[in-house]
């Protein structure tokens, strides 16, 4: 399927020996939305990831399409592969996917990137041509404030009413 423009102070007799045949636009695939419960996560914990893209092209179909996810440090995929497989998405179309995960203890308090690689097909001037796409999504992290003590140093004896002993401890 081709393209066609044409030029609108051309008559019609005119448009069928001038038109220019060129291919469409490059299809894309982008990030419509994506939603992991709206709030910062706290580390620990576990979260489901509902993620939207869509074929933005208005003339031309992809597919073969792969979605890998490359999780953070931070996070750890549960129940779920990193890749996806599309045989087909349509002009103008969305896909979703949902995937669980859970951010580590040790996470860093900051929002955290998410990198998809999109890999796909499309018919392009009669030609099947390779196209690929990246995007990146941020989600925050918090850590809760945690009080931890170490190595408590007490002297051998401490009498009641004694003001002279102490006792030292991290914290």
């Amino acid at each position: 399927e081709l393209y066609q423009e044409k030029n609108d102070n051309t008559s019609a007799s005119e448009s069928s020996s001038s038109e220019a045949e060129i291919a469409p636009p490059t299809p894309r695939l982008i990030i419509r939305s994506y939603d992991y419960g709206g709030q910062a996560l706290t580390a620990a914990s576990s979260a489901k990831l509902n993620l939207t893209f869509q074929n933005v092209s208005r003339q031309v179909p992809v597919d073969n399409v792969v979605l890998k996810i490359a999780m953070p440090e931070a996070f750890t995929l549960t129940n779920s592969s990193n890749s996806f497989y599309f045989e087909r998405i349509g002009r103008e179309r969305e896909k979703t996917v949902s995937i669980d995960f859970t951010v580590k203890p040790t996470a860093e308090a900051t929002s955290q990137a998410i990198k998809l690689s999109f890999a796909f097909e499309a018919v392009i001037g009669n030609q099947r041509t390779q196209l690929t796409s990246e995007e990146e999504i941020t989600i925050p992290v918090v850590q809760i404030n945690r009080m931890m003590v170490s190595s408590v140093e007490t002297p051998p004896e401490i009498y009641i009413g004694d003001n002279s002993g102490s006792i030292e401890a991290s914290f």
